[in-house]
């Protein structure tokens, strides 16, 4: 499977890479992540100091440069430059192979009914018990695909097909920070309180918010995480003293 690129401005110092596989072929929710894997450390070797902010999704990218000391045509040529010398030297989608050398984060998560606020009702909507749905959804290590909707909140797939649920037809105008949700086959973690459209499981006590700055790179696209199922008594030690 063939990749095709398109490059389009975003702003005045920002590029939208988009990547896509053609009208023939659809890609999977993962399938581009390898290649932006890929591209990504060559973006930050070429623009070095002049490169504000990356922000990676499924199949798309955007650059921040600094156009105090780089053209915006400049800063689209060296783009362009790099995506079409990896589409030269790999040219099959196929071809590019996972990079295991992200971190990996172990996630701590109660899926106590009073933090998973749809794990009730998604385990008779799937005809499994709840034990069956906790299992299958920390059983599975997850890829970070993607960084966005606010500050730290990391994109994570895929989720097992039968436990894949879409998102509430009208979303809770609040849940708590740490709420752990599903949406399709996506899984994320909700590092603020916010509102909220996805089916809700549990909730880890660790504070993954922008309280502690050091949360705003903790996931970078690559990284694994995997959720490991804790008690109430163990949500509340953690909750009132460790840290992560």
């Amino acid at each position: 499977m063939t990749f095709q690129y398109q490059i389009q401005p975003a702003s005045e110092n920002a590029l939208l890479l988009t990547f896509s596989t053609g009208t023939e072929n659809t890609a999977g929710l993962m399938d581009f992540l390898p290649l932006l894997q890929k591209l990504i450390p060559q973006i930050e070797t070429v623009f070095a100091q002049n490169l504000r902010e990356i922000v990676p999704s499924y199949h798309s990218l955007l650059l921040v440069f600094d156009l105090q000391q780089l053209s915006y045509a400049t800063a689209k040529q060296q783009l362009q430059n790099l995506v079409e010398q990896l589409q030269q030297d790999t040219p099959n989608l196929a071809d590019f192979h996972q990079d295991s050398s992200g971190k990996i984060h172990v996630i701590p998560v109660c899926y106590d009914l009073q933090f998973g606020l749809d794990l009730a009702e998604l385990a008779q909507q799937k005809a499994l018990s709840i034990e069956d749905i906790i299992r299958i959804h920390s059983e599975r290590t997850y890829q970070v695909c993607a960084i966005g909707f606010a500050p730290a909140f990391a994109y994570l797939g895929e989720v097992d097909e039968r436990i894949a649920s879409p998102r509430h037809a009208s979303p809770r105008l609040s849940i708590p920070a740490g709420s752990v949700g599903i949406a399709d086959r996506q899984t994320a973690i909700y590092p603020k309180a916010s509102p909220a459209g996805w089916q809700i499981l549990g909730q880890t006590p660790w504070d993954l918010s922008l309280n502690n700055p050091d949360n705003l790179m903790r996931f970078r696209v690559g990284d694994q995480v995997k959720f490991e199922p804790i008690g109430y008594n163990e949500f509340l030690a953690i909750k009132n003293g460790e840290t992560p």
